[in-house]
């Protein structure tokens, strides 16, 4: 039960609403995201600067587009293939049925902690760069 201070039984909300691949994704700390299939090796820690709204503490803030100063850390988990759908065409009448089917590509990643602090301007770096919003590290660094 949602109630009118932003709290679930006593608990403070803290969350995100990010945007990766053109679509929006509602982030919590430790909870896994299943994503459209990104090109990082599991286990890569990676930043996300496109934040859309956050909510720290009961309190709002609204990006126009993006919020400045906050941006959100997750690691890949795991690469899979997501549940098999089947297309099924077919002309009454004509002897004509064709069955085809795909399975697309999917990443599963888990947020590790959303850090807001107004220090936090856009990496100057060549890779930052190349990856759009996303700038990555190896976790062992």
């Amino acid at each position: 039960m949602l109630l009118q201070s932003g709290t679930i039984y006593g608990h403070r909300l803290d969350y995100a609403i990010i945007k990766l691949n053109g679509k929006q994704y509602k982030t919590q700390v430790n909870k896994r995201v299943v994503v459209d299939r990104m090109g990082l090796p599991e286990g890569r820690l990676f930043y996300l600067h496109s934040v859309l709204l956050h909510i720290h503490c009961n309190k709002v803030h609204i990006g126009q587009p993006t919020l400045s100063g906050v941006r959100v850390v997750a690691m890949v988990s795991r690469h899979f293939k997501s549940k098999k759908i089947s297309i099924l065409k077919h002309k009454r009448r004509k002897h004509y049925m064709k069955s085809q089917g795909y399975r697309s590509l999917r990443t599963e990643i888990i947020v590790t902690t959303i850090q807001t602090t107004q220090k936090l301007t856009w990496p100057k770096r060549k890779q930052a760069v190349l990856l759009g919003t996303i700038e990555t590290r190896d976790p062992r660094d």
